[in-house]
């Protein structure tokens, strides 16, 4: 089941900076309503007894204040806290930076070369009808054998792509990665920051190793296939080759 909550996007966001205030507000009132009777003093008879319970009712009083407003402040610390731990990382993709991006694949990535001819086109044929989007589907294969890749790139522009174009006008990159793994079986995936230009996660199923990107503009992948000798490391390497060199 892919994930229906986006926790990186602005309105979780919100609801996580109300979480702490709530909390205070409910310890306020249980704190409030505990103390009643020790904030009340016994009746008393004569005036100097009046004085000095009246003077120890101020003082509970202002005790049970101070109380509430150290509560308060350890709630807005923690808001504080959790907004510098998740380092500011939210609202939609879209907003974090230029969206008229466009990819272009290179000729070669590292010691593999861009798989063209009549077999890639067949196979971007198959790719495409298992897919949505406008995704364009790019193969690479190793010198030594052309005709069966060991790389699959996946990349997608919402200059485009009307759908993806929307998607990252609501979404975070955190959210389109997270559900993007999710739908390729991936369940353990490593996050891998790109600063100001977006996010990209890394993760392996039971067949297979894969990493995926999400900017402002764009979104792409790479894809071991059976016959790849590539480890996790090289195409964490490969990934982020290929998105400086494909992204224009």
């Amino acid at each position: 089941m892919l994930l229906a909550i986006d926790t990186h996007s602005d309105a979780y966001r919100a609801g996580g900076m109300a979480a702490p205030f709530l909390l205070a507000a409910v310890a306020v009132v249980v704190l409030w309503a505990a103390t009643r009777t020790w904030r009340r003093t016994q009746p008393v008879m004569i005036p100097e007894d009046i004085e000095e319970a009246t003077q120890l009712g101020r003082t509970r009083t202002r005790q049970v204040v101070l109380g509430t407003v150290a509560i308060v402040a350890v709630a807005v610390v923690m808001d504080v806290v959790q907004d510098i731990r998740d380092g500011g990382d939210y609202g939609s993709a879209a907003s974090q930076g230029p969206t008229t991006v466009t990819i272009s694949a290179p000729a070669t990535l590292d010691d593999y070369q861009l798989m063209t001819g009549a077999t890639a086109d067949q196979l971007q044929s198959e790719v495409a009808a298992r897919t949505s989007g406008q995704q364009v589907v790019n193969f690479y294969t190793t010198s030594g054998d052309p005709t069966r890749p060991v790389l699959v790139a996946m990349t997608d522009t919402s200059a485009l792509d009307a759908r993806l174009a929307s998607d990252l006008d609501q979404y975070s990159a955190d959210y389109e990665n997270t559900q993007f793994l999710a739908g390729a079986g991936v369940t353990d995936a490593k996050v891998l920051p790109l600063g100001s230009d977006g996010e990209m996660q890394c993760g392996q199923n039971s067949t297979e190793e894969v990493c995926t990107w999400t900017d402002a503009g764009s979104e792409g992948s790479l894809t071991t296939t059976r016959i790849s000798n590539i480890d996790m490391d090289q195409l964490t390497t490969l990934t982020m080759a290929f998105r400086s060199s494909a992204e224009h």
